[in-house]
């Protein structure tokens, strides 16, 4: 790689501005050559004509040809052109063959005579209707303008080179200055790696252009310094959920074969560690089903069916355990939703063996389906504890649960349930949230038609 590059963007503005700057002073250039060549033309013309106009032809051209030449009083070589002849002449400049019919045939058309040259120089012609079938051609020598525009070629080309090195020194300061802003945000991102993910680049001083694009950095720093703490507890959290209950296989297996025990104590031994095993192993089917759900790899058979249909089914499930805090269960609503069931059920099923947990005992339990114009919602409302506002936004989350202390326990999941119902909802396009005040809890599930 070499120190000039294109494939820098700081490279990349430095040339295109020095290759601005030069087809600009190219341009003015042309413009400025171009104006004197008519104004040199418009001058020698103007000159030309007064020589001709100082000069009264209709007389002169009355006598005969031979007299011409001694009547006409001018400096000026000149030609007296008729039928494509010249009948007198005061130059000693030779006009080629054929010249007098082109001079002739251009200056009909109204176009501009072309200059020529010969030994002595170059020559601009003018050709001028003297009436009577007459043409008079007068030329200038244009030698002194050749040498003019010759230095001036000279001056222009010098002036090229000097706006080159001027445009690479300017570029390259207003190249810097510009893109200073971005080498202050490049400053701050250096800082960036995983054990600093709270880095917030300042906006105040930087322009428009970048405020958006650095605010949208500072967003995402912020969300990746959120995933990677979530990440983090994530992996302490399922270390803990598997290391407690294989913890708990290991003692009592260890305990029970310390001495000879009876059959009965063997098969409470086998029964206890078989069921921390089947609570290993719900923690990692449900794991890999939050997987397969945010990697779109779940299976669903979609079938259309009353949704009050499926929600009093699972209401009369749980009815039995809602009997032992005299809990009930009531369902109302109606609508139709083309979803797989399994999916739907373990959604509902969720939120409300969530609800039952936290429920007041002697309380209603109500769930009711809303059949709004764009979308199907089903609320599950319990009467209980209120849920902290700082705790609302985490609810979803993996092994999240408010009471922290209260792992394990016969009445507590391992906090993947309501993070299984959010990864189902996304699934289909939709949406839970939830809502607590005053010691009411409303969970919503909605599921666009």
């Amino acid at each position: 790689m070499t120190w000039f590059s294109l494939y820098s963007m700081k490279n990349r503005l430095i040339l295109m501005f020095m290759a601005f700057s030069v087809l600009v002073y190219l341009f003015v250039a042309s413009i400025i050559e171009t104006s004197l060549k008519y104004h040199f033309y418009d001058q020698d013309y103007q000159h030309t004509k007064d020589k001709y106009d100082a000069i009264s032809w209709g007389e002169v051209l009355r006598e005969p040809p031979e007299n011409l030449v001694g009547r006409i009083n001018t400096t000026v070589d000149y030609w007296v052109l008729k039928n494509n002849h010249v009948v007198a002449t005061n130059s000693g400049i030779p006009l080629q063959a054929g010249m007098p019919e082109t001079l002739l045939s251009a200056f009909q058309s109204g176009k501009q005579l072309d200059e020529w040259e010969d030994e002595q120089g170059l020559y601009r012609p003018f050709l001028f209707d003297a009436g009577d079938q007459f043409y008079v051609l007068m030329v200038q020598k244009i030698d002194g303008h050749l040498q003019f525009f010759k230095q001036l070629r000279v001056v222009l080309l010098w002036s090229a080179l000097l706006v080159v090195l001027l445009a690479i020194a300017f570029s390259i300061v207003a190249v810097n200055l510009g893109l200073k802003p971005l080498k202050h945000v490049q400053n701050h991102l250096k800082t960036v790696n995983p054990n600093n993910l709270d880095v917030v680049i300042p906006t105040d001083n930087l322009p428009d252009e970048l405020r958006d694009l650095v605010t949208i950095q500072n967003d995402m720093l912020k969300k990746l310094n959120l995933g990677f703490s979530r990440l983090s507890e994530f992996s302490s959290d399922i270390a803990h959920e598997l290391k407690t209950p294989l913890s708990n296989i290991n003692t009592q297996t260890q305990v029970t074969l310390a001495s000879t025990r009876s059959v009965e104590e063997y098969q409470d031994v086998l029964q206890s560690n078989l069921e921390e095993i089947e609570r290993i192993t719900k923690t990692i089917d449900d794991i890999l089903y939050i997987a397969k759900a945010k990697n779109a790899l779940l299976i669903r058979t979609n079938t259309k069916f009353a949704v009050e249909t499926e929600i009093d089914r699972i209401a009369d499930y749980f009815s039995i355990l809602g009997e032992e805090k005299g809990i009930d269960i009531i369902t109302r609503g109606h609508a139709f939703l083309s979803v797989d069931k399994n999916m739907l059920e373990r959604a509902v099923t969720n939120l409300l063996t969530n609800a039952l947990s936290h429920a007041d005992h002697a309380s209603n339990i109500t769930i009711e389906v809303l059949n709004l114009p764009n979308e199907v919602c089903i609320l599950v409302e319990n009467q209980g504890d209120t849920i902290p506002e700082a705790s609302l936004p985490y609810l979803f989350d993996r092994f999240y649960r408010v009471d922290k202390s209260r792992k394990h326990e016969s009445s507590v999941g391992s906090g993947l349930g309501l993070a299984i119902t959010q990864s189902i909802m996304e699934a289909y396009d939709g949406s839970v949230s939830v809502e607590s005040k005053h010691r009411r809890t409303v969970f919503t599930l909605t599921f666009p038609k």
